[in-house]
């Protein structure tokens, strides 16, 4: 699994302006650079998905429940689903520049749709 490594450069693009708090995956890697600069705004280090209510906008997927649903089988367990939506998005935010929410969703959804059916 490849990880994203989070430097001093690039902890804006992980905590916007006035955020909080960082989520952190299993894909991510902090420098001790990195946590200095969110220790000094005050930022707290969250490790798991982030919550939907916290991001402000649209979530990917609106629930585990409507993506269990458009699945045939219910092979991925719910608590890896949230994490495995976050790695998606946070894929396809920072690698691929998507950030509609409409489209995080569809993609989202077409993603699991195809690991659950393998």
């Amino acid at each position: 699994m490849k990880k994203t490594l989070i430097g001093s450069s690039r902890v804006d693009e992980f905590v916007k302006e006035g955020e909080k708090t960082l989520y952190m995956d299993k894909t991510m890697i902090l420098t001790p650079g990195a946590k200095d600069i969110l220790r000094n705004r005050g930022v707290v280090i969250e490790y798991g998905p982030r919550p939907v209510a916290d991001t402000g906008e649209t979530a990917p997927v609106s629930s585990t429940k409507e993506v269990e649903e458009s699945q045939e089988s219910r092979e991925i367990p719910a608590e890896s689903m949230d994490c495995l939506v976050t790695t998606i998005v946070g894929l396809l935010r920072n690698d691929f520049g998507v950030n509609d929410p409409e489209a995080l969703r569809e993609i989202s959804l077409k993603v699991l749709n195809k690991i659950n059916n393998q």
